[in-house]
């Protein structure tokens, strides 16, 4: 076989790779396509049920020794989705469900040190709750102290994102049964209306073997963890000692005195 020859079949092997990994994500860019569809019309019929429905969310949300969200309800269920141009056609990019538990009550959290408010306040807003702050001057006008007034309000939301040529969806959990999220791959094909119904039983705290878990699981999961007032940290700063200098009148009379002696 001349050289020309091995070339062209390896031209050919190459241009027939590259058709086949075309013709797979074309597939795939369908599929997903497909599942995210079928799971924005499941999600979109679940909000407007559970709206009604209102479900009591049977454990609380607990915000470490800030306190406790109890007796909380759902509400104002909502789904949504997002398209994009894919292969030349336009494809669900993904699809969201938002809803928030609440609950009558107000929770009051006073700070004596600015800090661990500071501290505070900055968790409120990574777990999406809302809030009121009330400051406290002192005579220097600078904060003495801080007061939140928390409703027990709770944000929920699940993300489902198309990994198109992939074949994959990804699903992100926040403040789904805690304060915190999880984000978790599947492939398209396991996700059907079984699971869905699962996802809707975890969805209201029911009791479910559902697992957020799946055979292509690129997992990266952020486990609940206890939400406790930080401790401030202070800095010891040592001053460095000032060498002691010698009178210079005692020094000046021993230079007298060295050079009689050496005379």
């Amino acid at each position: 076989m001349s050289l020309l020859e091995d070339l062209k079949k390896k031209a050919e092997s190459l241009q027939t790779e590259e058709q086949q990994r075309s013709e797979q994500t074309l597939q795939n860019v369908t599929a997903v396509d497909q599942k995210l569809r079928k799971i924005f019309s499941y999600i979109n019929e679940l909000a407007k049920t559970l709206a009604v429905i209102k479900p009591e969310v049977p454990k609380p949300y607990v915000l470490g020794t800030a306190g406790t969200f109890e007796g909380l309800c759902q509400a104002d269920h909502f789904a949504d989705y997002r398209t994009n141009n894919l292969q030349d056609r336009e494809c669900f990019d993904s699809v969201s469900f938002l809803f928030k538990s609440v609950a009558p009550q107000t929770l009051n959290v006073p700070f004596d040190d600015p800090f661990l408010a500071e501290r505070f306040e900055k968790l409120l807003w990574e777990y999406s709750v809302i809030f009121k702050r009330d400051d406290v001057l002192n005579a220097q006008r600078k904060i003495a102290k801080v007061n939140f007034r928390v409703p027990c309000e709770v944000r929920s939301e699940i993300l489902f994102q198309g990994e198109h040529e992939a074949g994959l969806v990804r699903i992100t959990c926040k403040n789904i049964g805690y304060f915190g999220h999880d984000e978790l791959v599947f492939e398209h094909d396991e996700i059907d209306t079984a699971w869905l119904d699962e996802l809707a039983k975890f969805v209201m705290g029911q009791p479910t073997p559902f697992k957020l878990g799946g055979k292509r699981q690129q997992q990266v999961v952020i486990p609940p963890r206890p939400v406790e007032l930080p401790v401030p940290k202070y800095e010891i700063h040592e001053t460095p000692e000032v060498a002691k200098e010698e009178p210079s009148g005692l020094l000046e009379t021993v230079k007298g005195l060295w050079g009689i002696w050496k005379k």
